[in-house]
Order: structure tokens, then sequence, then C-alpha cells
């Protein structure tokens, strides 16, 4: 089986950008089942970028909901981008829009992870 979406690895995050015009359920599941066998090995923080994304099911819809929560109980960081205006009238209808993080630019879902890195460090430092 062929990867349906590229995986660009930064220092601090890597960047998932599914292939296909439609997010349908399979592919959501193998990024769901990428992201959980990679956090296993070393916690890490994703940006879905869906710039090439037209339409997804509900289906994927419940599958980013459960990688949000995934991610953000290991204390990881995942925020979407490049979501086009159907994909986005669809997620707004499945209210997914007011559970995971949606930024309209690359550089702020990088913002946004940055951010969420540096309040990590600083709740998480033992109290001198």
């Amino acid at each position: 089986m062929t990867m349906q979406f590229k995986i660009d690895t930064k220092e601090n995050y890597s960047i998932l950008s599914p292939e296909n015009p439609q997010l349908d359920a399979n592919l959501a599941e193998n990024i769901f089942q990428y992201v959980q066998n990679s956090i296993s090995d070393a916690p890490q923080n994703y940006i879905l970028q869906l710039d090439a994304v037209q339409e997804a099911p509900t289906e994927a819809f419940d599958t980013l909901r459960l990688l949000h929560e995934t991610l953000y109980g290991e204390n990881c960081s995942f925020v979407v981008t490049g979501v086009q205006p159907t994909l986005m009238q669809a997620m707004k209808t499945n209210e997914l829009h007011h559970e995971i993080n949606i930024t309209p630019s690359m550089q702020e879902a990088i913002d946004i992870i940055n951010m969420e890195i540096l309040e990590r460090d600083i709740f998480n430092e033992p109290e001198a």
C-alpha cells in the first residue's frame, strides 16, 4: 500500500499533507495510525495541511477529533491548516472547528505549535 500523504519532518513538528482531493475515512485512519505509531517512539507535534483536500465525510472528521484528543493527551500539539472553503463548511456543519485548532496559514499553525511548546515548558517546570 502506498502512502497517500506526504510527511515533512521539521525540528519541532511534522507536516502531514494528504495528496487526494478527498480525505476519506481510510486516509484519515492511515494518518491516525501513522501518528499513533510515531508518538510511541518519540512524542511529536503535527500540522495537517489540507491544501489539496476538497471534501471529507463525517467519519474522517471523527478520526481527526480522536487524533486531536490523542495528541493532546500525550502533551503534543495538532493544528490543521490550508482548509478549503467547501471543506471548512463541512467542518462547521460537524462542529469540528470548535474542537480542533484550525488556522488559515502555515505560519499561524507553526506559531500555535511553538506557543504550546513554550506553555508546556513553563507549566511543567519543577518549582524551585
